[in-house]
């Protein structure tokens, strides 16, 4: 059960880092960080998670890990875990933009 609160790790292709949080609660996803926040849907298809989420800039200083974006979305995947998963995907409409996404859980719903 992924349900619950997450810390994350954002790495881009662009060589850039970032941190934030975010709540999985059934098929919802919801976080953000000092700069973005973040809305967008999951589903668990066996051992697999597939999500896409809209980030959206709301500190007019804070700059992505892609650069100057301010509103885009992401489509990531990868293996379930229900204490740590790694995903990877890119933002939608630019394939050549990746990341990958380090999910640590830290507390259940």
């Amino acid at each position: 059960m992924i349900e619950g609160l997450w810390t994350v790790e954002f790495r881009s292709s662009m060589a850039r880092l970032g941190f934030g949080t975010i709540i999985f609660d059934r098929n919802r996803v919801v976080g953000g960080d000092d700069g973005y926040y973040y809305i967008g849907t999951y589903e668990v298809d066996g051992d697999t998670i597939k999500g896409v989420a809209k980030i959206k800039k709301y500190n007019a200083a804070a700059v992505s890990i892609f650069g100057p974006l301010e509103i885009f979305d992401v489509e990531i995947s990868g293996p379930v875990n229900d204490t740590m998963m790694t995903l990877t995907g890119s933002v939608v409409k630019h394939p050549e933009m990746r990341l990958s996404v380090i999910c640590t859980k830290r507390e259940n719903l």
